[in-house]
């Protein structure tokens, strides 16, 4: 095996990984982006995707420590920030 021949190939292949969750949309905007050129088509034609079909929605922003199992005492994290800053 050649190492040298190995590591060129290594370094010419690129993979990408793209989870794409969509809900909703009208038109051209409902369709499954699939392709990278589709992925591409969408991104640069989201504002207008969404000018035109406009939808009203609301978030409520809440701290984590309101979650049921977050943990009371500082974990190793906090501290480490701590030193840090």
């Amino acid at each position: 095996m050649d190492v040298n021949r190995t590591i060129s190939d290594k370094k010419t292949q690129c993979e990408t990984k793209i989870v794409h969750y969509q809900r909703g949309g009208k038109g051209e905007g409902i369709a499954a982006a699939i392709s990278p050129e589709q992925v591409s088509t969408r991104l640069k034609n989201f504002a207008s995707i969404i000018q035109e079909n406009p939808v009203p929605y609301s978030v409520q922003i809440a701290s984590y420590k309101l979650l049921d199992n977050y943990p009371e005492d500082p974990t190793k994290y906090d501290i480490e920030n701590q030193k840090q800053v």
